[in-house]
């Protein structure tokens, strides 16, 4: 594999790492995207997996922090379950909260209506991330969450196939593999290659989501990757693309 000449953007910083944090009874949240798309009505994007046989989703509000300020503002949240068809109890869901100075909030928290102050210690914080980039460019590789994986050569012959085939980075998601995956992934960092593992275990409450979560997943690894790539290929590990000539 030539990591030269494709893979340019080091990834190797494990401190920002998304994982399921939970916000309310049966919610949980990943990541949030700062979508500025349609100007008249930005929003903070959240990636959500929730049970949705209660109310909870319709009691949630979104506090936004700028900068490194401890002051916050609570803002309204809306939501939208995503549809799939094999109608499991827990969903993946998009919640929105309007941002009204239509400026990117540097974290957002989701929390019930009825908070107080009193559980400010307990308020979890999300980094938002930015959908634009300054050039995004090059092809980008979302693969389906890894389940009980452990075959370090078949993924070598993935990423060098899919690297043959121009692909500038790819994003795994972890929900159980070998610690030998974890060094392949780490060891191709440390070779300056742009790919990442992230964590994708799913809570008890919400791991009857269809086929670990993959709803959410795909729309995660879109919406992380929009900034860095022009296009996105979402496969598994035993799925390859074969280009047709014209």
């Amino acid at each position: 594999m030539n990591s030269k000449k494709h893979f340019r953007n080091k990834v190797t910083s494990n401190k920002q790492l998304d994982d399921w944090r939970q916000v309310a009874d049966n919610v949980y949240a990943y990541s949030a995207y700062w979508d500025n798309r349609f100007y008249h009505e930005p929003v903070v994007r959240i990636i959500v997996g929730a049970n949705i046989g209660n109310d909870t989703l319709e009691n949630l509000k979104c506090l936004l922090k700028y900068g490194n300020i401890e002051l916050f503002e609570e803002v309204a949240a809306t939501y939208k379950v995503l549809f799939e068809h094999h109608l499991q109890q827990s969903r993946a869901v998009y919640v929105y909260c309007k941002v009204p100075k239509k400026k990117p909030p540097s974290k957002v928290s989701l929390v019930l209506s009825e908070w107080n102050s009193a559980w400010r210690a307990k308020i979890i914080w999300m980094e938002v991330r930015l959908l634009q980039g300054k050039s995004p460019s090059g092809l980008g590789i979302c693969v389906r969450p890894l389940f009980n994986y452990t075959d370090i050569f078949r993924m070598v012959e993935f990423i060098a196939y899919y690297e043959a085939l121009g692909a500038t980075h790819f994003t795994f998601y972890n929900h159980d593999s070998s610690e030998n995956v974890g060094k392949l992934i780490r060891n191709l960092q440390d070779l300056s290659y742009s790919i990442e593992l992230l964590p994708w275990k799913l809570p008890t409450e919400i791991e009857d989501m269809w086929s670990m979560g993959q709803i959410a997943n795909i729309n995660d690894c879109i919406y992380r990757n929009m900034a860095r790539n022009s296009y996105i290929a979402v496969v598994d590990l035993d799925e390859f693309i074969t280009p047709r000539p014209r």
